[in-house]
């Protein structure tokens, strides 16, 4: 499989999870692993073309799915790009626990999103998403694209290894005008299949270990 970023209760969980999937489990016969997450994120900055109608009072949430066994392609030195690996993403924007003021959803036209994970050989790892967009008609204008980039540190991750975080909304119009922010939280909803059976694979090789050797015990005293 790939290094599809599992966003689970928290970035870390997401970035963990990665090494399960992408390794762990790259024996497993090929079937589409679809993993469903919901997000949420603050707003920083509103392109002065969409305001009043959004604002940085207002939130960012969302669902999106991936297929974890989308297959990765080198794209420029040391970046394994994945093509297509959004199976669909909606977001909203507005009041927290408000209406919506906006909303949008990714097309299903192939080739038009991607994930991308570039190491640096330094500290960081790089990760950049973007997916194309339709949706509700903001002070006359449409969003054309969702772009996500995160650095983080390298080594067993979590939310604090961030380093730092981007979300953009971009709109159609002259100078693109963007809604920016950084996202809060990723959580999967449910937890993937996989990782259930997994651990529970795990508890049952402990119990038949744990049985061996007490089997063990009993004949060396024998």
């Amino acid at each position: 499989m790939n290094t599809a970023s599992q966003f689970g209760r928290t970035f870390g969980l997401v970035l963990g999870l990665s090494a399960l999937f992408c390794g762990s489990l790259t024996a497993a016969p090929a079937s589409a692993d679809l993993l469903h997450f919901s997000f949420q994120g603050t707003i920083s900055s509103v392109g002065g073309q969409l305001q009043p109608t959004l604002n940085n009072t207002h939130v960012l949430s969302g669902f999106f799915t991936i297929d974890s066994d989308t297959p990765g392609a080198p794209a420029g030195a040391n970046t394994t790009q994945y093509m297509d690996i959004f199976k669909s993403l909606t977001l909203s924007l507005g009041p927290s626990g408000g209406p919506s003021a906006a909303t949008a959803s990714m097309t299903t036209t192939p080739g038009t999103n991607f994930l991308s994970v570039q190491t640096t050989g330094g500290p960081l790892v790089q990760y950049a998403a973007q997916g194309q967009m339709t949706g509700s008609t903001v002070e006359g204008r449409t969003p054309v694209s969702f772009e996500f980039d995160g650095n983080a540190n390298a080594g067993p991750p979590s939310i604090s290894s961030f380093v730092s975080n981007q979300w953009r909304l971009v709109f159609s119009g002259t100078g693109s005008p963007k809604v920016i922010g950084t996202l809060t939280s990723l959580t999967a909803v449910p937890l993937p299949a996989a990782v259930v059976l997994f651990g529970a694979g795990l508890v049952a090789l402990a119990g038949l270990g744990a049985g061996s050797r007490r089997r063990q015990t009993a004949r060396s005293a024998s």
